[in-house]
């Protein structure tokens, strides 16, 4: 009794949770309580440094908004190497198409697996990695620690991914140079994309899959307590066939974790239906918008009836509302950015701020409360559902502003910047886009405006019907989790590389690593010395043999090419 009076006693600047029960914020504190005394600003803030950063906006939104922005601005702006493709060096590996075309540029692909592929990876597992620690769980084997389990688990997906390249089986073993009128060019993009998106997906279900083992072989799928010799007479098998209710939790908590890496995957295909069928109706603009709408809707409808009725923690329903948001918001602006006409773009925004007017006041009405409560059953009294409405909106508005200024800055960076070639779309060179790059950035503006007034509106409009503060509100959440600033700011980080990862364009030339140094180093010498004895015929037969050795499969109708001394 005396800590659960110290917990209600103690000062603070949020405000009084309504339509939670007493017990359950007790419960919250004190868990909070145990968390450890050893923390990093980066990953585990403490209460006093996350009040610091609420305490003004700007704080606040530097946290939440500018930092995960530029981080992912860094990675995106960094100079991706590649070569001529009309520069063939020894040994290559792709054939050349048929006829003139212009041709992508060959990306360097030992940067992309072990930098910028490398890098995404890394935030990927600390996105995951921030789940299980709102979960209250360790994912990674004791014995291993967390940091080898890490590296580990970041490792063995580049070895795997390094493999599958090797061998060919990047693409379903097609490898190949395409042309921009090649019809089949979506489609080898579309092979060489899923290959790494796969990849990114099974390394982030790697903790999950880990997590499971180390509880399956702890035996915490059964109970453990000890029992009389009576009761290991009647209710040992009882017993032993029922499950604990801690690990029916863990299990839907691995299923919401598994909907929103299967958003992933249906994001990436999602993406490449959509660029692959350009330019659009305004009929399909329409399908293409509320296709996706209704998909990130039900995902996220699902996800908040498991976290709210069987894992029962509110953390984890607010930091997974808000990556559904991130996920709707980020193909918003830069897919739908394509569509027909900047009118309809246009028309569709206005629709969307009307709606937010509207529909959240309306939604939090008490006349609303009751219909729910009548058609569907629903069981949460007003006070707490209009704190959830509430906090729907303030997630809405923030993932609007971050997905908002991620994509001006990385629109500039990849138009003007060095990585141009390996983002067209962002290059506005073809002749059939209606669009350029000041018509992009002024109708993004002014779509940003739109949407800060019609936030604005709306919280006026629920501050003066229901005197709820919705920006209050979403901040409580917060100061009651602080690790919830933290693993915020990754979810923003996961999504929008997420989004540059679909669009980049890959085309790799194979190398092997170490055989063409090798070859390239013989051929050097071979030929330096043969010209030393003046024997050009045997330096020509000796380094043509290095050239197969270091590419296999040569195209019968490829001829190479002569030494610079023998042309």
């Amino acid at each position: 009794m005396a800590s659960h009076t110290s917990a209600t006693s103690k000062p603070g600047p949020r405000l009084q949770k309504r339509g939670v029960s007493r017990r359950e914020r007790l419960a919250e504190e004190d868990n909070q309580d145990e968390e450890p005394n050893e923390r990093t600003w980066l990953l585990r803030p403490g209460r006093e440094r996350v009040e610091w950063w609420l305490e003004s906006w700007w704080r606040r939104w530097a946290v939440l908004v500018a930092i995960p922005c530029l981080v992912v601005w860094l990675w995106a702006a960094m100079p991706f190497p590649v070569s001529d493709p009309y520069v063939e060096e020894p040994p290559w590996h792709l054939p050349w198409p048929e006829g003139e075309e212009d041709l992508p540029v060959d990306a360097n692909f030992y940067f992309f697996l072990c930098v910028y592929y490398g890098i995404y990876l890394a935030w990927a597992l600390i996105f995951v990695t921030k789940l299980f620690d709102l979960y209250r769980l360790n994912w990674w084997p004791q014995t291993l620690g967390g940091s080898f389990s890490y590296f580990l688990f970041w490792a063995l997906p580049l070895l795997l991914g390094y493999t599958l390249h090797y061998f060919q089986l990047d693409g379903r073993g097609t490898r190949r140079r395409t042309g921009e009128s090649d019809p089949n060019r979506s489609r080898f993009d579309w092979e060489r994309k899923t290959t790494w998106v796969a990849l990114a997906f099974v390394t982030m279900t790697l903790p999950a899959i880990a997590c499971f083992s180390k509880l399956r072989r702890d035996r915490r799928q059964t109970f453990r307590r000890s029992l009389t010799p009576a009761q290991k007479t009647f209710l040992e098998r009882q017993l032993s066939s029922r499950m604990p209710r801690s690990y029916k939790r863990f299990l839907w908590f691995m299923l919401t974790l598994g909907l929103s890496l299967f958003a992933l995957v249906l994001g990436q295909g999602f993406a490449t239906v959509y660029l692959s069928t350009l330019p659009h109706s305004n009929l399909d603009g329409v399908v293409y918008v509320w296709t996706w709408i209704l998909t990130i809707q039900c995902l996220n409808a699902i996800s908040n009836w498991v976290l709210q009725r069987k894992v029962r923690s509110r953390a984890l329903v607010f930091v997974f509302r808000f990556y559904y948001f991130l996920a709707y918001f980020i193909f918003y602006r830069n897919l739908f950015a394509r569509l027909r006409s900047p009118d309809q773009a246009l028309y569709i925004q206005l629709l969307s701020s009307s709606w937010v007017v509207v529909w959240y006041p309306l939604s939090m009405s008490r006349t609303f409360h009751r219909f729910l409560c009548w058609a569907v059953a629903f069981d949460r009294d007003w006070e707490e559902y209009s704190e959830n409405v509430a906090t729907m909106l303030y997630l809405r508005n923030l993932s609007e502003n971050v997905t908002m200024v991620a994509f001006l800055g990385w629109l500039t960076i990849l138009h003007f910047g060095p990585n141009k070639q390996l983002y067209p779309f962002f290059s506005f060179e073809s002749d059939t886009d209606p669009y350029n790059y000041r018509l992009t950035a002024v109708a993004s503006l002014i779509i940003w405006a739109s949407e800060l007034v019609s936030s604005f509106l709306a919280r006026l409009v629920i501050w003066f019907c229901y005197r709820l503060d919705v920006t209050n509100i979403g901040l409580d959440h917060f100061r009651d989790h602080p690790e919830l600033v933290v693993a915020c700011a990754w979810a923003s980080i996961h999504v929008l590389s997420d989004i540059l990862l679909f669009l980049i364009k890959l085309n790799f030339r194979y190398f092997c690593f170490l055989v063409p140094c090798l070859c390239k180093l013989t051929s050097f010498l071979l030929i330096s010395d043969d010209l030393r004895t003046k024997r050009p015929s045997f330096a020509f037969l000796q380094y043509q043999p290095c050239m197969l050795l270091c590419q296999p499969q040569i195209p019968p109708s490829s001829q190479l090419p002569l030494p610079e001394c023998f042309a």
